[in-house]
């Protein structure tokens, strides 16, 4: 009798073990959970807006000799086809050039200014590495961001950090 009054026991204790344990690995899980949470960039209408309108730019890259300037959009796809405007000039090049004069308006990084800095980045196919990548000022812990997605596996990334 004494021996199943034991058996008893440990069956009790083993099963209490068991509930701990679980109740554990659900906090651990819920506490990783909220902590990825507080990293991710906060999707900004704004962003969201200004990417969208810049697509729509209108650069000084023409392809053809009757003067059609093309779209940020569409220079794009020339700068990962590796596409020459007819001034002479590769299509990244004058992507690089138009970007570069548009951020800095939009997004001024200075030590008065509520922006601490950008990242820009468009990535073309499935290479790791970004096509265009444009940082300026210091990151911080404080961000926002958008994205859009075009066509011929091509992303484009804005994060702006406060």
């Amino acid at each position: 009798m004494i021996n199943k009054i034991n058996k008893k026991a440990q069956e009790e204790m083993v099963g209490f073990a068991l509930i701990i344990i679980m109740v554990a690995v659900i906090l651990l899980v819920f506490l990783t959970i909220s902590m990825k949470k507080s990293n991710n960039i906060e999707e900004s209408y704004e962003i969201d807006s200004f990417l969208q309108a810049m697509l729509e730019y209108t650069t000084s890259c023409s392809l053809s000799t009757n003067s059609n300037y093309i779209s940020v959009d569409r220079l794009i796809s020339e700068c990962s086809e590796l596409s020459t405007c007819k001034n002479g000039l590769s299509s990244c090049e004058i992507l690089n050039e138009t970007l570069s004069e548009m951020l800095p308006i939009a997004w001024p990084v200075e030590e008065t200014s509520q922006f601490k800095a950008y990242e820009f980045l468009i990535f073309s196919g499935i290479k790791p590495e970004p096509m265009i990548n444009l940082t300026s000022g210091q990151l911080t812990n404080t961000s926002r961001g958008a994205s859009q997605y075009l066509t011929k596996n091509t992303s484009i990334f804005l994060t702006v950090y406060y």
